[in-house]
């Protein structure tokens, strides 16, 4: 099982440099890591963890998620299951055309692609 945490802070620097601050944020997941915060007293174990301290004015990220692929699909008059809408939300990432891009339309013909394969079988 994948799971991401999102953890944005603002900070009022007060003179701490960027530097000193991204080694802070880097330090508490260290610590986090080091005493099982992250698994608890569960026999889970973390096969790997990626730390991404980054200043969220220099990217732009836009989000899809099931619930606009079951919105969408809903629009189009289609029933499909949140699993369904999952496994679409997969393809529409893996088969992702960057010129583009994911709008309305491209999630209405995966829906489209997906229910034809699912009922022709």
């Amino acid at each position: 099982m994948k799971a991401r945490l999102i953890l944005e802070i603002d900070y009022e620097p007060n003179g701490t440099t960027r530097d000193e601050l991204r080694s802070l944020l880097q330090a508490a997941v260290d610590h986090m890591m080091s005493r099982g915060m992250i698994t608890g007293e569960t026999p889970a174990e973390v096969n790997t963890h990626r730390v991404e301290i980054e200043d969220p004015e220099s990217r732009i990220l836009v989000k899809w998620d099931i619930d606009d692929v079951m919105s969408q699909a809903k629009e189009d008059d289609v029933d499909i299951t949140e699993e369904e809408a999952k496994e679409i939300l997969a393809t529409i990432k893996r088969r992702h055309d960057a010129s583009i891009g994911i709008n309305w339309e491209v999630i209405s013909t995966h829906i489209g692609m997906f229910t034809h394969d699912r009922d022709s079988n």
